[in-house]
């Protein structure tokens, strides 16, 4: 198989403050080596630096960490709490931003560090800033309105003796069902089992409520199409319409088996209109990953995902395959691959 990327890393800060120090944030990053493999059960040198203004500009505070990925190439290591090279964690004025988090690794666990990346911290960090609110300049003066004036004070128990008959004067209609004492929404949710799946988002079109369904399970580890050494073209690189897409896989000349024919061919009951999602739409199921996994109460999903987006690279006759793109599920990893390659399956439809 043939990768393009020499480092990938996805990284995610979660925040915690209290009112006292220490101050901490959670990094995260997912290691890959030069060949774009997964750097797994193994030691690495991580170095953190705060940069202020500009993702260019000089650390304002610095320190490293030695850690170990997990078997997934997954590191976690608490910003805050780690070798200081430079500066105070817990003097930074956050207020006095924009502040960068750069990151660099070093993948045998030592110090030789090659950076990584930079990127903008945006308004969550500055709840840390809160912490030092601790009093108002003036104080403040609050007055509570007296329940004696409120409409509240006037509600006696006659005028709730025949609340619980109120739907008998309500009337079912667009969004609202009626069912004897039982009043619901007819609106669908993310993480319901509908039509034929689980819903994974939901949206408005001229007033009328549409969604995302993916299968429940997954359908297999296929390669994208047996076809690997033909550039489809525009038709089959949308990353919105996994339809046309996959229609598009298909119907190429010498086209047997691919990822699309076996969500064409799925079925659930009566829906029969399945599809491979293209590239955003298999963003919608890592967004509702959460919903999903609790919703089937079923093991991890696995690591990679194919999508029925071509990667727009130019052919070359010197090379046997072209690539498509994938995703690492519960992480949102974008990665491009050769269509020989293998991945998991899910089916997708609308409604």
């Amino acid at each position: 198989m043939r990768y393009f990327s020499i480092i990938i890393c996805f990284f995610s800060l979660s925040f915690f403050a209290s009112a006292q120090a220490p101050q901490r944030m959670s990094y995260q990053t997912v290691i890959r080596n030069a060949s774009n493999a997964l750097v797994s059960n193994s030691p690495i040198g991580v170095r953190l630096s705060l940069v202020q203004g500009d993702p260019s500009g000089s650390a304002e505070y610095t320190e490293t960490h030695t850690t170990n990925s997990n078997a997934n190439g997954l590191i976690t290591v608490e910003f805050g709490s780690g070798e200081v090279e430079i500066g105070s964690f817990s003097s930074i004025d956050w207020s006095n931003g924009p502040w960068f988090v750069s990151s660099e690794i070093d993948l045998s666990g030592g110090t030789n560090y090659q950076f990584s990346n930079s990127q903008q911290l945006l308004s969550v960090p500055y709840a840390l800033h809160s912490n030092t609110a601790d009093s108002l300049a003036g104080g403040y003066s609050e007055t509570d309105p007296l329940f004696s004036s409120s409409l509240a004070a006037g509600i006696s128990a006659a005028d709730t003796a025949y609340w619980n008959q109120k739907q008998n004067q309500l009337i079912a209609g667009t969004g609202i069902t009626i069912s004897g004492d039982t009043i619901r929404s007819s609106w669908h949710e993310v993480g319901e089992h509908f039509g034929g799946g689980i819903v994974i988002s939901v949206w408005m079109e001229n007033n009328e409520q549409h969604g995302m369904i993916v299968s429940v399970s997954d359908l297999g580890n296929v390669q994208w199409s047996n076809v690997v050494n033909t550039v489809i073209g525009v038709s089959a690189q949308s990353q919105i319409d996994g339809l046309a897409n996959t229609q598009a896989i298909m119907g190429q000349d010498g086209h047997v088996s691919s990822a699309a024919q076996l969500c064409a061919d799925y079925t659930a009951g009566v829906y029969d209109d399945w599809y491979l999602p293209a590239l955003f739409e298999l963003e919608l199921l890592n967004r509702a990953y959460l919903q999903v996994q609790t919703s089937t109460a079923s093991t991890e999903f696995a690591t990679l995902y194919w999508s029925s987006t071509e990667y727009e690279f130019p052919f070359d006759p010197w090379i046997l395959t072209t690539d498509a793109y994938q995703m690492v599920m519960g992480y949102g990893e974008i990665i491009h691959s050769t269509k020989d390659n293998y991945g998991r399956v899910r089916a997708f439809r609308r409604f």
